[in-house]
């Protein structure tokens, strides 16, 4: 594992563990309480250091919310177009896979604009495209029969429809990756819309949680 990827997930699981931390510290408290009983200054002591606890507890969380689920919950909704730069690092410090300017093969570009320029939006949803997506999403397993369908994040240009990029974004790729603006649909009359991939549970075919079916063939 890189250093800088070892910080990112050190730094999340400390965060994450805060709970675990703060549990172990009100139990000793009580534990205080129950064992020394010698004097009333003794207990409004104990009883300023729970409230103090309590404090740093709340803000402990509420900075959890700000900095690592609050980023994180708003690139999976439909608000993810106006995530700012620094939820945006926040949730790639985090361990969140987005497209970033190395990952799609682009230079000098910040990884946020990439982003941003990578936020598809139709008359049915928002969701994230990525360059290096396929449609593809369904292999059959050869001794099984099976159908495994592969879970994603993002659509794949071919998914998307060249009517609904934006201006920048027509711009964007055109002068960084042409490719992309090839591989989206052509305006046609009468053209259904694709749905986006999930961006929790379910498949981009079924809707169905598993990741695994039976093949109908």
């Amino acid at each position: 594992m890189k250093k800088k990827e070892k910080k990112q997930n050190d730094w999340t699981e400390l965060l994450l563990g805060h709970g675990l931390i703060w549990d172990m510290a009100f139990a000793e408290l009580d534990k205080l309480v129950q064992d020394f009983h010698d004097g009333e200054n003794t207990e409004k002591l104990l009883d300023q250091l729970r409230k103090d606890m309590r404090e740093i507890q709340r803000v402990t969380d509420q900075l959890i919310e700000e900095l690592l689920v609050g980023p994180i919950k708003k690139i999976l909704s439909i608000d993810r177009r106006n995530i700012t730069e620094r939820e945006y690092l926040l949730a790639h410090a985090a361990g969140f896979q987005l497209p970033t300017a190395q990952s799609i093969g682009i230079a000098p570009v910040s990884d946020y604009e990439v982003y941003l320029n990578c936020v598809y939006e139709d008359d049915k949803a928002v969701c994230l495209m990525d360059p290096n997506e396929t449609p593809q999403v369904e292999t059959v397993d050869k001794q099984t029969g099976n159908i495994r369908i592969r879970i994603r994040l993002a659509r794949s240009p071919e998914e998307t429809r060249l009517a609904h990029y934006t201006p920048e974004q027509r711009e964007f790729f055109a002068k960084y990756r042409p490719d992309v603006l090839a591989r989206a649909q052509q305006d046609k009359p009468g053209r259904s819309e694709p749905e986006c991939p999930p961006t929790k549970g379910g498949n981009a075919t079924s809707g169905k949680p598993d990741n695994e079916r039976k093949s109908t063939k």
